[in-house]
């Protein structure tokens, strides 16, 4: 399975891209995005997509499959489809693989080989939070190694990556004290 997840999400990625959207998305953070935050005259269409994709993924991650992918992809830059021809070309383009990646996965979940993720969101918090902190580290080193650097911008950003540590044990001490949030 380890092979195919990417294999997976590569195809995803190539379907989202090719109706318009951004290469890095999957087509369920996609969704996920719009279907929360996107133009106030498609939001019923990008739920409505929502919908029918979370029932398809329901047998292997329960609700909310395009909620948690949007969450899953944390500082991704989502296409500005203002028209709505995104959507439509993506809902025409997944419509077949929703049915038959559904069909497979009721099918299998009716037979006792599909079980459902339960995702430990606290963990999956602290796993973006450890990223962010990652990214941060690199820009500094990256702005270390370019000459041109302003030596003020360095010490600005070592409290910023200062910050950003402190504000992560926060977190992580809320989310230790709130199990709420691991549901």
């Amino acid at each position: 399975m380890a092979y195919f997840r990417p294999l997976f999400i590569g195809i995803d990625q190539l379907i989202n891209t090719i109706a318009g959207g951004d290469p890095d998305n999957t087509i369920s953070s996609r969704i996920g995005y719009y279907a929360e935050h996107g133009p106030e005259n498609q939001i019923k269409m990008w739920k409505a997509f929502a919908w029918i994709t979370d029932k398809t993924f329901w047998p292997l991650e329960g609700d909310d499959h395009c909620h948690i992918a949007y969450h899953a992809d944390p500082g991704e830059n989502f296409d500005a489809d203002k028209n709505g021809v995104g959507v439509v070309v993506l809902f025409i383009l997944t419509l077949p693989f929703l049915i038959l990646i559904g069909a497979l996965l009721y099918l299998g979940w009716a037979v006792g080989l599909v079980k459902q993720i339960h995702l430990d969101r606290s963990e999956a918090i602290r796993q973006r939070l450890f990223k962010t902190s990652k990214m941060l580290i690199s820009i500094k080193e990256e702005l270390v190694e370019n000459p041109l650097a302003d030596p003020a911008l360095l010490k600005s950003l070592d409290s910023v990556v200062e910050r950003a540590a402190e504000a992560r044990e926060e977190i992580e001490k809320c989310i230790m004290i709130n199990p709420e949030t691991s549901k």
